[in-house]
């Protein structure tokens, strides 16, 4: 586990998603996240991004907005929906 005191650079930088895939090279990687930093940290590192916008958040079509702006893979409004994701 690689956490924000393991970093020089915070999100939206990279640093952190980069030294997972350094340790973990040659597996599929997603990142999940419910932020604009976490889907900018995604692209930088050039891993696909889900991004999880809850409709009971003020700025929830803002943030659905940014996903896409950000290329999500996909966008999802509740985490128990992700082996959905993966279904198709």
């Amino acid at each position: 586990m690689i956490g924000m005191f393991d970093v020089e650079k915070r999100k939206p930088h990279p640093e952190g998603l980069l030294r997972i895939l350094e340790t973990n090279p040659g597996r599929t990687v997603y990142y999940i996240g419910d932020t604009v930093d976490d889907a900018r940290c995604a692209r930088a590192a050039g891993v696909p991004f889900i991004g999880i916008a809850a409709p009971s958040n003020p700025s929830y079509l803002d943030l659905v907005f940014l996903f896409q702006e950000e290329g999500a893979y996909a966008i999802i409004d509740d985490i128990n929906v992700l082996p959905e994701v993966f279904a198709a």
